[in-house]
């Protein structure tokens, strides 16, 4: 049995985008080989010792400016001592880290815990300086291990790094629904890149809010949806929202606008549209939660936003369903609500392009536990796959899923494709006596057929914009 180097499995412990890709093949060895399995528990307990200890030891021994190792990096006002280190336990490389580290400690055992915790810190950065620089961030990591939200430059290179509240939870989201919570883009066209997210900070500021930070960290700009208020037929909604996904688009001077979801865990949802210096342009209101992608539709380098998520409007002909649609971001001014979503009394918004209805399957409707759709990828230059989904896994029969294939230009559905274990789940709620019929060919059909377009003023089987003023 060819075992996994320990590199490798110190590079997963710390959750290192370089081996992400290969979690599974290791994790499925691990699952076999004791040996190695017992190598990462180690790792693993190590990091958690060095971030215990190192968290301890930060308020107890504070080094005077001309004899610390190296100088912080604050992010204040925002976090305290504790919470504004940078991230220490950043790539490595061999000899490895927590090999060096722990082999130190066998040959001296008498060290204390917070010189350790200082050594440890002085390990890394001989491996990697953090320094105040000005380079561009490249990408973000959301590392989990540290509860961190990780900036790298080139040559994956940390930057700099935010303490979070609960980073896995974002991460979970971001990876299910490919939506993004943290961005990172070049907002004001000056070639200096701005990371913006939405993710909670160990601040533990409430209502969460939108932040900007510039290329090296700092906080510059800020928005929290406070004081946003709606009703909706006569229902106040007043609980603060939260923005949940982020899409960074380009803005006709040049510049770059902010495509913002929020939601106050009800019905009501907004997409807000800022400018770049997080002033609000526009707001769209629906009745119903929604998912923000970025998208080109017309393939003409313009972007366009599509929606996937449920019309909770529960209308006689219809009650809730999924749906996927197309929004025009420039057409997102003023404050407006969805036109099929009518009721918080606001004009109709023409920023809708497409506005597609997704079929409810007899599986779906058997189980009764709600559906969610989602994007799940662009399959080529020229289709887009929406795939629907049980809201709820915690069902007894078993898992279902539809991938729902547009072609990109008109969103014409042209296949309806399906999860390896839907056959197994319809089968089981058939006997049941739940759902009756033949899964295959003709049941993919009718929910292909099923798909209905809003034309404006009426429900249509043929792929159609909205006219408006219909």
């Amino acid at each position: 049995m060819k075992h996994v180097d320990e590199h490798t499995l110190e590079l997963l412990a710390l959750r290192a985008p370089e081996v992400l890709g290969k979690e599974a093949a290791i994790r499925k060895h691990l699952a076999k080989c004791a040996g190695c399995r017992t190598t990462l528990e180690e790792i693993e307990g190590f990091y958690r010792d060095v971030e215990r200890d190192y968290s301890l030891s930060a308020s107890e021994v504070k080094p005077k400016r001309s004899t610390a190792l190296t100088r912080r990096k604050e992010l204040a006002p925002y976090f305290d001592a504790i919470d504004s280190q940078g991230a220490v336990l950043a790539e490595v490389k061999v000899p490895s880290l927590w090999r060096r580290a722990r082999n130190y400690g066998f040959g001296h055992p008498v060290i204390s815990s917070s010189f350790a915790a200082i050594l440890i810190v002085a390990l890394v950065l001989s491996l990697k300086a953090i320094t105040g620089n000005a380079e561009n961030p490249s990408y973000y990591f959301y590392n989990t291990l540290t509860n961190h939200l990780e900036i790298y430059g080139g040559d994956n290179k940390l930057l700099w790094s935010l303490p979070t509240y609960n980073v896995a939870g974002d991460k979970y989201f971001e990876d299910r629904y490919g939506v993004h919570k943290t961005v990172i883009a070049d907002l004001y066209g000056n070639g200096k890149k701005e990371v913006v997210t939405v993710v909670a900070l160990r601040d533990h500021v409430y209502p969460q809010p939108i932040r900007v930070f510039d290329n090296r960290g700092r906080l510059v700009r800020s928005f929290t949806f406070k004081d946003k208020k709606i009703a909706f037929r006569g229902q106040q909604y007043d609980i603060p929202f939260q923005p949940d996904y982020i899409a960074p688009v380009k803005a006709p001077d040049g510049k770059t606008d902010l495509i913002v979801g929020a939601t106050n865990t009800r019905s009501p949802y907004i997409i807000a549209r800022f400018d770049s210096r997080l002033r609000m342009i526009g707001e769209f209101w629906h009745y119903g939660v929604l998912k923000v992608n970025k998208i080109d539709v017309y393939h003409d380098g313009v972007q366009e936003i599509a929606i996937t998520g449920w019309n909770d409007v529960h209308d006689t002909s219809t009650g809730s369903y999924n749906l996927v649609g197309v929004l025009d971001p420039s057409r997102i001014t003023g404050k407006k609500e969805s036109v099929r979503t009518r009721g918080f009394g606001l004009p109709p918004s023409d920023a809708e392009l497409y506005y597609v209805r997704l079929p409810k399957s007899s599986i779906e409707l058997a189980q009764a536990l709600g559906a969610d759709s989602r994007i799940l990828s662009e399959d080529s230059d020229s289709l887009l796959q929406v795939e629907v989904e049980p809201l709820d896994y915690r069902n007894p029969v078993g898992f279902w899923g539809f991938d729902f294939i547009f072609s990109l230009g008109d969103m014409k559905v042209h296949q309806v494709k399906y999860w390896s274990t839907t056959p197994e789940t319809f089968q089981a709620l058939k006997k049941e006596g739940k759902v009756s019929g033949t899964f295959g060919d003709q049941y993919l059909a009718m929910l292909k057929y099923g798909v209905r377009y809003w034309n404006g003023n009426k429900w249509v089987k043929d792929a159609t914009k909205i006219k408006t003023g219909v």
